[in-house]
């Protein structure tokens, strides 16, 4: 008798433990369910909307960052050389069974698409721009293998091929224009907030003597931007007495912008880099990069790329052209 009225009183007391649980959980579902109900208009955040990268990246700023019209711009030019591993480079990185030969019309060499390719490529994904301009690229598409870019055109110059990267949320905004007989890439992106700036990745004529070419290769250039605020980059093979008929034209050397630094100054430099083993030395700036805008602008950042010896070598570089890196606030 005793057992059984435990028993029966173990019974109701879990009956009364169940009913207490079941109320609680009521009473959280109906506070969820206000929750959610008073977030509509607390947050206004309609239903069922999936919010992906690209519309966080593009779509879904404030107001008050649409109509922003300030843009700032990283922006990496390099001449590579076709990936071509320097005489000074380690017996690996001209390896037996390179195939591919060079595209350039004053030179005959054998490279190889390996170790020297692979590690300009990561040395330019390490400044993670949001424009890459290369020039000598070694062949139409190699461009396309960068990922999170986007190959907006490819052309072929005296020397390999011309190429221009947009990193993908803007090559979604870019639009490739074409200009007819010159080693020229060019995109124009509109951002968000309206504003339009054209990019151009160009290699002109190289020597001294063609210092006319090249200023006539630059003015067309120029009349062909669609926009007011655009960027001329790349390996311009422009000599200093060149400078000033350029710079006429209404463009803004990025170097001088920043402040004219030596050390910055050089992007050709063979006295320390020995890419030919036999070749002449000698210091010269033939890469530039070039700014127009109708507003104001500010280079934040101006710096070479690839001027740092690879492979524990101090004569071995990835290019015989050290390349530039800008970051422009346009205004």
């Amino acid at each position: 008798m005793l057992s059984w009225v435990t028993m029966t009183g173990r019974q109701n007391w879990q009956h009364i433990r169940l009913i207490d649980c079941l109320s609680s959980c009521r009473m959280i579902c109906i506070c969820f369910t206000l929750l959610l109900f008073l977030s509509k208009f607390l947050f206004n955040i309609p239903h069922g909307e999936i919010i992906t990268d690209e519309q966080t990246s593009l779509d879904v700023l404030s107001p008050q960052r649409r109509k922003q019209k300030n843009v700032t711009i990283s922006i990496l030019s390099w001449n590579i050389a076709e990936c071509r591993p320097s005489d000074s480079a380690p017996e690996k990185w001209r390896s037996s069974d390179c195939q591919e030969e060079s595209q350039c019309n004053y030179q005959a060499r054998t490279f190889c698409d390996t170790i020297s390719s692979n590690t300009v490529r990561d040395l330019i994904l390490t400044y993670s721009p949001d424009v890459i301009a290369l020039q000598e690229s070694p062949n139409s598409s190699w461009g396309g293998k960068y990922y999170d870019y986007i190959l907006m055109g490819s052309v072929r110059s005296h020397c390999g091929f011309v190429q221009l990267l947009l990193r993908q949320d803007l090559a979604a905004l870019g639009v490739r224009l074409r200009i007819d007989n010159l080693p020229t890439v060019v995109a124009t992106v509109e951002f968000a907030s309206g504003r339009k700036i054209t990019f151009a990745s160009n290699h002109l004529a190289p020597y001294g003597y063609n210092n006319e070419k090249r200023l006539k290769q630059v003015e067309q250039v120029v009349k062909s931007m669609p926009t007011n605020d655009y960027v001329i980059v790349g390996d311009m093979n422009m000599r200093m007495s060149e400078d000033h008929a350029v710079e006429t034209l209404g463009l803004i050397d990025a170097w001088k912008d920043f402040g004219s630094k030596n050390n910055l100054m050089h992007t050709w430099d063979s006295f320390a880099n020995r890419y030919y083993s036999h070749g002449r030395a000698y210091q010269a700036r033939y890469d530039r990069i070039y700014v127009s805008t109708s507003g104001k602008k500010i280079v934040q950042d101006f710096g070479l790329v690839g001027h740092d010896p690879v492979s524990g070598l101090k004569n071995h570089f990835l290019s015989d052209h050290f390349g530039l890196f800008a970051k422009i606030l346009f205004l």
